[in-house]
């Protein structure tokens, strides 16, 4: 039974260390399996960095800014990633851009 006054997030982060010790990802030991977990974390997680990230543009930015997404993509090694981030006009008048990114 789960010690109910050990934080949630604590908990996750004992969960993520027994993954990372175990060769596993959410239960799953296979890469196909784990890559399956990274891309259904994908999209809960995506709509929500997007809010921030919009959040951002308009509050901080005032409009200016530009939203990015890679989308879940194939990199170096055939690793399965996804980025994304906020640019804006922030510096530009030195020929620079700055961003955020996620």
């Amino acid at each position: 039974m789960p010690d109910e006054t050990v934080p949630a997030h604590i908990t996750g982060l004992k969960r993520h260390f027994e993954d990372l010790r175990d060769g596993t990802h959410g239960g799953s030991a296979s890469r196909e399996d784990k890559e399956a977990h990274f891309g259904t974390a994908v999209q809960l997680l995506a709509p929500v960095a997007r809010q921030v990230l919009t959040e951002l543009n308009t509050l901080l930015l005032q409009g200016s800014g530009q939203i990015t997404e890679t989308g879940l993509l194939r990199g170096r090694a055939n690793v399965a990633s996804y980025s994304g981030g906020v640019g804006g006009p922030v510096g530009a008048h030195r020929g620079r851009e700055r961003c955020g990114r996620f």
